[in-house]
């Protein structure tokens, strides 16, 4: 069972992006130490200003001062990234501990921030949401993000603002 959200963190990556994190608490190790997992959401000033009222992705019921102007358009798990490196049964979580975390953090860099980081503009943000459109999942990951279903019609909006 997973504890949705247990702390957030926000990060302006520039004017145009922010992120916000979720840690969340998973379940308890064999150990008995809680584990844990992060969800990213990117959020883009652009794909606000082309965002319809009636686009499945619009989040305006739950705007808070941080997200005003911005919109959601990818949401990925630390967990179901790692996943996808090795076949496991179920989705990994890293023990609360100081080396869990480090463990959480390591893999987030790799996995995560070398994207965020690398966001300039939109160009560079089209290029991320069609390299995720291009990704094909291992057969053993058994969901995807939750923003993924929206990423190719974000893409094509984006693609058109670009021309």
């Amino acid at each position: 069972m997973c504890d949705e959200h247990a702390l957030f963190f926000y990060r302006e990556l520039s004017p145009s992006f922010r992120c916000v994190y979720g840690l969340s608490r998973m379940w308890p190790g064999v150990d008995g130490l809680m584990c844990g997992d992060l969800s990213v959401a990117l959020l883009s000033k652009s794909v606000h200003d082309f965002t319809q009222l009636d686009d499945a992705w619009f989040t305006a019921t739950r705007v808070d001062a941080f997200r005003l102007g911005f919109e959601t358009c990818l949401a990925a798990r630390l967990s179901h990234l790692k996943w996808a490196e090795s076949e496991e049964p179920n989705a990994q979580a890293w023990p609360m501990s100081v080396d869990g975390v480090r463990a959480l953090f390591a893999d987030y860099l790799r996995l995560i921030d070398c994207h965020l980081v690398a966001l300039k503009d939109d160009a560079s943000l089209l290029r991320l949401l069609e390299c995720c459109l291009a990704y094909s999942k291992p057969p053993w990951v058994l969901s995807d993000p939750p923003g993924w279903p929206f990423l190719a019609e974000q893409a094509r909006r984006l693609r058109l603002k670009l021309e």
